[in-house]
Protein backbone atom coordinates (compact mmCIF):
# COMPACT_ATOMS: atom_id res chain seq x y z
CA UNK A 1 0.00 0.00 0.00
CA UNK A 2 1.38 3.36 -1.02
CA UNK A 3 0.79 6.45 0.95
CA UNK A 4 -0.46 9.34 -1.18
CA UNK A 5 0.66 12.65 0.20
CA UNK A 6 -1.18 15.76 -0.86
CA UNK A 7 1.24 18.33 -2.21
CA UNK A 8 0.60 22.03 -2.22
CA UNK A 9 0.48 23.22 -5.87
CA UNK A 10 1.97 26.55 -4.80
CA UNK A 11 5.13 24.97 -3.41
CA UNK A 12 8.19 24.49 -5.64
CA UNK A 13 7.70 20.70 -5.54
CA UNK A 14 4.02 21.07 -6.47
CA UNK A 15 4.86 23.35 -9.39
CA UNK A 16 7.51 20.88 -10.55
CA UNK A 17 5.06 17.97 -10.41
CA UNK A 18 2.45 19.99 -12.30
CA UNK A 19 5.01 20.98 -14.92
CA UNK A 20 5.98 17.32 -15.29
CA UNK A 21 2.32 16.37 -15.84
CA UNK A 22 1.92 19.13 -18.42
CA UNK A 23 5.04 17.98 -20.29
CA UNK A 24 3.82 14.38 -20.32
CA UNK A 25 0.47 15.52 -21.73
CA UNK A 26 2.22 17.59 -24.40
CA UNK A 27 4.42 14.62 -25.34
CA UNK A 28 1.38 12.35 -25.64
CA UNK A 29 -0.40 14.91 -27.83
CA UNK A 30 2.72 15.28 -30.02
CA UNK A 31 3.02 11.50 -30.37
CA UNK A 32 -0.64 11.29 -31.35
CA UNK A 33 -0.23 14.02 -34.00
CA UNK A 34 2.90 12.36 -35.39
CA UNK A 35 1.19 8.98 -35.50
CA UNK A 36 -1.83 10.44 -37.32
CA UNK A 37 0.44 12.26 -39.79
CA UNK A 38 2.42 9.08 -40.46
CA UNK A 39 -0.77 7.09 -41.04
CA UNK A 40 -1.99 9.77 -43.46
CA UNK A 41 1.30 9.67 -45.37
CA UNK A 42 1.23 5.88 -45.55
CA UNK A 43 -2.35 5.74 -46.78
CA UNK A 44 -1.92 8.57 -49.33
CA UNK A 45 1.66 7.92 -50.48
CA UNK A 46 0.70 7.29 -54.10
CA UNK A 47 -1.35 10.46 -54.37
CA UNK A 48 1.35 12.55 -52.69
CA UNK A 49 4.05 11.07 -54.92
CA UNK A 50 1.92 11.62 -58.03
CA UNK A 51 1.22 15.21 -57.08
CA UNK A 52 4.93 15.84 -56.42
CA UNK A 53 6.03 14.36 -59.72
CA UNK A 54 3.28 16.19 -61.60
CA UNK A 55 4.27 19.51 -60.02
CA UNK A 56 7.86 18.99 -61.18
CA UNK A 57 6.94 17.88 -64.69
CA UNK A 58 4.13 20.39 -65.21
CA UNK A 59 5.06 23.56 -63.26
CA UNK A 60 2.01 25.59 -64.34
CA UNK A 61 -0.45 22.97 -63.07
CA UNK A 62 -2.73 24.09 -60.26
CA UNK A 63 -2.80 22.25 -56.97
CA UNK A 64 -6.15 20.49 -56.79
CA UNK A 65 -5.68 19.53 -53.16
CA UNK A 66 -6.26 23.11 -52.07
CA UNK A 67 -9.61 23.19 -53.88
CA UNK A 68 -10.63 19.81 -52.52
CA UNK A 69 -11.05 18.50 -56.07
CA UNK A 70 -9.03 15.34 -55.46
CA UNK A 71 -5.71 14.00 -56.58
CA UNK A 72 -5.28 15.81 -59.90
CA UNK A 73 -4.34 13.23 -62.49
CA UNK A 74 -6.07 10.51 -60.50
CA UNK A 75 -9.40 12.03 -61.52
CA UNK A 76 -8.70 11.01 -65.13
CA UNK A 77 -9.99 7.42 -65.37
CA UNK A 78 -7.34 6.00 -67.70
CA UNK A 79 -4.45 7.49 -65.68
CA UNK A 80 -5.92 6.05 -62.51
CA UNK A 81 -6.32 2.66 -64.19
CA UNK A 82 -2.73 2.65 -65.48
CA UNK A 83 -1.43 3.69 -62.07
CA UNK A 84 -3.34 0.88 -60.38
CA UNK A 85 -1.77 -1.63 -62.79
CA UNK A 86 1.80 -0.30 -62.76
CA UNK A 87 2.04 0.55 -59.07
CA UNK A 88 3.20 -2.94 -57.94
CA UNK A 89 5.82 -3.02 -60.70
CA UNK A 90 7.10 0.45 -59.78
CA UNK A 91 7.27 -0.43 -56.08
CA UNK A 92 9.07 -3.68 -56.88
CA UNK A 93 11.60 -1.84 -59.06
CA UNK A 94 12.12 0.79 -56.38
CA UNK A 95 12.80 -2.00 -53.89
CA UNK A 96 15.33 -3.86 -56.04
CA UNK A 97 17.00 -1.86 -58.80
CA UNK A 98 16.39 1.50 -57.20
CA UNK A 99 18.07 0.35 -54.00
CA UNK A 100 21.08 -0.98 -55.92
CA UNK A 101 21.44 2.31 -57.77
CA UNK A 102 21.16 4.28 -54.55
CA UNK A 103 23.80 2.12 -52.83
CA UNK A 104 26.17 2.39 -55.80
CA UNK A 105 26.01 6.17 -55.59
CA UNK A 106 27.62 6.08 -52.15
CA UNK A 107 30.16 3.27 -52.67
CA UNK A 108 33.78 3.99 -53.36
CA UNK A 109 34.98 3.21 -56.86
CA UNK A 110 37.70 0.53 -56.92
Amino acid sequence: MTIVKKINPQSPLGRLIQEKRDLRNQCQESETRIKESWQYIQSHAGQLLGAGVASVLIPGRKNNYANGDGAGFMNIPWVYFIWRITRPVVYRWMGEAGWRILKSMFRKKR
